[in-house]
């Protein structure tokens, strides 16, 4: 919050090994960088699905208007640009509907994390790189929407891997050197 938005200097916040029993979100920031001190040692974690927030109602068409934010994930960036989250662990304690990481934004990269959650553990929605990440997922684990490309990654998943929800304008998931494995006995 102290960082103001659209903010034309980089900063970088460095986080301290410990566990952070908290909801992180954040809108409208760029050039930021958030760093762990060691991605096993800094846990951001919350209890957190689509239960405890309700959805946004619409008075005149009597309907949803929408789910965002009402599925708050424990960590979320929305409408950033130029956003790059190293050397962590974010996830939910929750099952059902509840995203570890949920990412609305362009040029974001996720580098050296680990990422727990279940539908949905990954949300990301614009363009987005992933690097040595780790998904821990409850079934269709990753959700995206734009060119999204992950390179020396593992995905852990009992059920489906993703839901890509791209239009033929988009460039969709690109993965280089990852492993898929299905944890279903």
């Amino acid at each position: 919050d102290f960082i103001p938005d659209n903010y034309k200097d980089t900063v970088t916040v460095f986080i301290k090994n410990g566990l952070y029993e908290e909801l992180i979100y954040f809108r409208n920031k760029s050039n930021i960088i958030i760093q762990g001190e060691d991605r096993e040692k800094v846990i951001v974690q919350y209890a957190n699905n689509e239960i405890f927030n309700p959805h946004p109602w619409n008075v005149k068409t009597n309907e949803l208007a929408g789910t965002f934010p009402s599925r708050r994930a424990a960590f979320a960036i929305d409408n950033c640009t130029n956003v790059q989250l190293i050397n962590l662990t974010v996830k939910t304690l929750l099952k059902g509907q509840a995203e570890g990481l949920l990412i609305n934004g362009n040029k974001i990269i996720v580098k050296g994390v680990n990422i727990v959650g279940s539908g949905d553990a990954l949300q990301t929605n614009g363009t987005a790189y992933f690097e040595d990440i780790k998904i821990d997922g409850g079934g269709d684990m990753i959700l995206s929407r734009g060119a999204v490309f992950f390179k020396n990654c593992d995905f852990y998943s009992p059920g489906p891997f993703m839901w890509v929800r791209n239009t033929k304008e988009n460039h969709g998931n690109d993965f280089v050197k990852c492993k898929f494995t299905g944890t279903k006995s």
